[in-house]
This record gives C-alpha cells, sequence and structure tokens, in this order.
C-alpha cells in the first residue's frame, strides 16, 4: 500500500534531505582536501542538489510522480557520498590511488575512467557498481535539467582502519580489476566462453530454468573474482598476491574456514593463490629466491593444494554435485580466464621489467632510509632514471616481509629495537612514506617536461 501524499509536506521533506546531503558535502569540501577525482564527485553532488532544490520549489511543474523519482534518485545517490567524504587527503593512501588511477587510463576504452575511493567500517575491501547510479542520475537530468553525470567512474572502498597505510592497500587493484570487468561486459564473453561447458554441467541433473539461472551467475562471480586476481597481479605484480595473503591471515584467525572450500560469491585461497602464481610465474616473477619471505611460503602451501580437495559452499544441499560439476568446469577454463586479463591489458608494460633493472637499487635506497625516487647513475655521464612505483611497490613489500633488519644499523639503538613491536611499527611507517613520498615524486617528474637530469658532481 503506497504511502498517502501530501504535496505540500512531500516536496519539503525532500527539500530538506536534499539542503542536508548538499551541506554536508559542501562542509567537507571546505574542510579538507580531496583527491581531484573524489572533489569532482562531491561537486557534483552539490550542483545536482542545487538543481533539485531549484525544481522542487516550482511546485507548479514538480508532480507527485517526479518527487518519487527524485527521492528515488537520492536514495541511490545517498550512499556513496558519506565513504567519499571520509576518504580525505588525509585518511586515503593519496600517492597509490593516483598512480592507480594513471594506470587505469593508459588501457584502451578507460582514457576517460577515474576512481573514486571511499571508506567503510568493514575489515574489507569493495567495488561499487555504478551501472544503476548512472542510470538513475542521467534520468534525473533529462527530468529537471541539473548536471549531466557523465563520468565513467568506479567507487572502490576500503576499510577506515587501514586507509593510510600503503601496502595492503595493494589490494585496491584487484577492485580496479571488478571495475574493469564490470565497465567492459566482460560477464558476457566469460558465459560465451562456458556456456557449453555449463550446460554439460547441468544436463540430466534435474535442475529447473530458474536454478540453472542462479547456478550460473554464481559461476560467472567466482570467475569474476579470478579475473580481478589475474588483473591485480598482472599490472602491479607479487605485491598484491603478498597484500592479499596478508589479509587472508588476519581474517582467517577471526574466522577460520576451509582454504580449499568455494563460497557461493568466492572462490578458495587454494585456487586464487594457485592461478596468481602461474600468472607471476608467466611474467617472469617467481616465490622463491630473490622473492623469498615467510608469507611465499604459506602462498606456496597454498596453491600445492590439489583440486580433488576443493569443496563446494556448505549450505548447497542436494546439489553438491551440481556444483562439484561447476568447481570441474571452472577449473579446466581458468585459462580463458587468464587470455581475457591479457586482452585487457595488451600494450601495460610487464612490471618485471623495471624490477629487473631496478630493484637492487631500490632495495639499497630503502636498506639506507632513503626515498627510491630515481636510480643512481654509474657515470657523471648518465642521466638518472624514474624508477617506476610498480618497482617500488614490489621491493617495498619485500622489503617489509623480510623483516627490514638491513634499515635498524642506521637506526638509534634508542629508538629502533628490533625485538620491539611498537619500534617495529614506526619502522613500518616509515618504509610505507618513503615508498609514497617515490610515487609522488613519480608522478610530479612524470608529467613535468622531458628534461635530462644529470648526475651532481662527487657522485
Amino acid at each position: 500500500m503506497p504511502p498517502p501524499c501530501n504535496s505540500l509536506h512531500d516536496h519539503t521533506g525532500l527539500f530538506r534531505l536534499v539542503s542536508g546531503i548538499r551541506d554536508f558535502a559542501a562542509r567537507a569540501i571546505a574542510a579538507g582536501a580531496y583527491l581531484g577525482w573524489s572533489a569532482e564527485f562531491l561537486k557534483y553532488v552539490e550542483t545536482f542538489a542545487d538543481a533539485t532544490q531549484k525544481y522542487i520549489k516550482n511546485t507548479r511543474i514538480c508532480s507527485q510522480g517526479d518527487i518519487d523519482h527524485l527521492t528515488g534518485a537520492w536514495l541511490v545517490l545517498h550512499d556513496f557520498i558519506k565513504p567519499v567524504v571520509d576518504a580525505s587527503a588525509l585518511n586515503a593512501p593519496g600517492p597509490l590511488v593516483r598512480f592507480l588511477n594513471m594506470q587505469l587510463r593508459q588501457l584502451s576504452a578507460f582514457e576517460d575512467a577515474k576512481v573514486v575511493v571511499g571508506l567503510v567500517p568493514e575489515l574489507n575491501y569493495f567495488q561499487h557498481r555504478t551501472e544503476g547510479l548512472r542510470n538513475v542520475l542521467q534520468s534525473m537530468h533529462l527530468l529537471i535539467g541539473g548536471p549531466r553525470f557523465d563520468m565513467k567512474i568506479g567507487f572502490i572502498s576500503l576499510p577506515y582502519s587501514v586507509s593510510r597505510n600503503l601496502f595492503i592497500n595493494c589490494i585496491l587493484y584487484h577492485e580496479l580489476g571488478h571495475f574493469v570487468f564490470s565497465e567492459a561486459h566482460l560477464w558476457r564473453q566469460v558465459f560465451r566462453e562456458v556456456e557449453k561447458a555449463l550446460r554439460k554441467a547441468f544436463r540430466g541433473k534435474g535442475i529447473d530454468k530458474l536454478t540453472r539461472q542462479e547456478l550460473t551467475w554464481v559461476f560467472l562471480q567466482w570467475a569474476e573474482e579470478l579475473f580481478a586476481d589475474l588483473f591485480a597481479v598482472k599490472l602491479l605484480g607479487p605485491a598484491y598476491t603478498f597484500a592479499a595473503a596478508e589479509l587472508t591471515s588476519w581474517m582467517r584467525r577471526g574466522s577460520p574456514a576451509s582454504i580449499a572450500r568455494f563460497s557461493w560469491s568466492h572462490p578458495p585461497d587454494a585456487l586464487r593463490f594457485r592461478e596468481q602464481i602461474e600468472s607471476m610465474t608467466e611474467d617472469g616473477w617467481g616465490l622463491g629466491g630473490d622473492y623469498a619471505n615467510p608469507q611465499a611460503g604459506y602462498i606456496g602451501d597454498l596453491a600445492a593444494i590439489p583440486e580433488k580437495r576443493y569443496e563446494p559452499p556448505s549450505n548447497v544441499g542436494k546439489l553438491k554435485t551440481v556444483f562439484r560439476s561447476l568447481i570441474t568446469t571452472l577449473c579446466q577454463n581458468v585459462g580463458a580466464i587468464h587470455e581475457m586479463v591479457g586482452d585487457v591489458l595488451v600494450g601495460a608494460p610487464n612490471p618485471h621489467d623495471d624490477y629487473s633493472r631496478n630493484h637492487e637499487s631500490v632495495m639499497a635506497c630503502f636498506s639506507h632510509g632513503i626515498v627510491p625516487s630515481v636510480t643512481r647513475p654509474n657515470s657523471l655521464t648518465e642521466s638518472f632514471r624514474l624508477v617506476c612505483p610498480t618497482t617500488v611497490l614490489n621491493t617495498a613489500v619485500l622489503f617489509w616481509l623480510r623483516e627490514m633488519a638491513p634499515i635498524y644499523k642506521f637506526m638509534s639503538k634508542k629508538t629502533s629495537n628490533p625485538s620491539s613491536i611498537s619500534d617495529r611499527a614506526r619502522m613500518e611507517e616509515r618504509v610505507e612514506a618513503w615508498a609514497g613520498k617515490a610515487i609522488e615524486d613519480y608522478l610530479m617528474l612524470k608529467n613535468r617536461p622531458a628534461k635530462k637530469m644529470k648526475a651532481p658532481r662527487g657522485l
């Protein structure tokens, strides 16, 4: 039963709701600095609010149906605003987000895309679908004549508790993969690749059409998660894998679960890390030798779990056999997901190339407490070379996971005790700060006109 209509009351109620949202966004912009795309979005909220209020005031043309549609639009927009407001420049990994956006815009069909980050109370990362938001706001533009929402924009949320941590936030690359998967409508391609195999998995199982559709959607979610993992490790490198393992280890301690069990929305860690290792190996990375660290052993153990130990979700009832068929189908077709990632990233540089040239210099910088913005030349006539942020991140994460022992030799023994947890925490923050500064320097120097950087005398 619809609520009773009271034109003046309903108009005023929506007017005050919009006023509250507008004032909230305006106060945020006035009080704090925001990354460019976040500020752009909050400015849009202000402008859309002004247009909405102007339209509401003109009650001669604003009908009850218009009020209903406008209210629905603001209810959709409402949930996107506060996470963005909370993620001011002081509460977000700014250098990482700016570099991530730069990499995104270098991809074909994403030259005008941008990603906005927000903070959430959950200890997890999310990519929020925007198709519904864009459709609603476009229809409102046609209704009230306000600003057009034509931005190809992605909303990624990270936990408020780790908003300034650089290393763990390499997981943002996974959420970027979800954004690319969604914007490029890659689920259609996945379905075409496996449609025949899915029909075979369902054949003779006595499954009705609605259940088949639901199970197909579960399969597509599994495929998308693997795509996002492989996209992240291909675009960034093992820094993503190590960050994902860190988050996984936290969550597993708080809520133990089978490392080989599928859920309704995610493949198990065993399969996810197995495919990441395969992708890294193809690109020249590895988990032994120069990359060895305690986290690598944990990842390798998970990846080594055989497929026969993979389990369907725990609450599938009579569909257990069908789910086992779905799992087999996914494992048999995972190569198609690798190829899809390669197609999306065609032309993108392999981060291992820059890493192989510069990681020793970058590691030496971290070991001596130096910001690794450029590599040191071998002679006075050779130019400095900018270090790609992917190399900075991958090297910094390895330095962090290897206990950071070298740096303690250059710090005061009174404030830097290797066995002190609080000193260790401060040291990690310093290393993250050096890495973040190196990324900032790269972004600043990369955008300047080309100029040869000569080594100063005495080097």
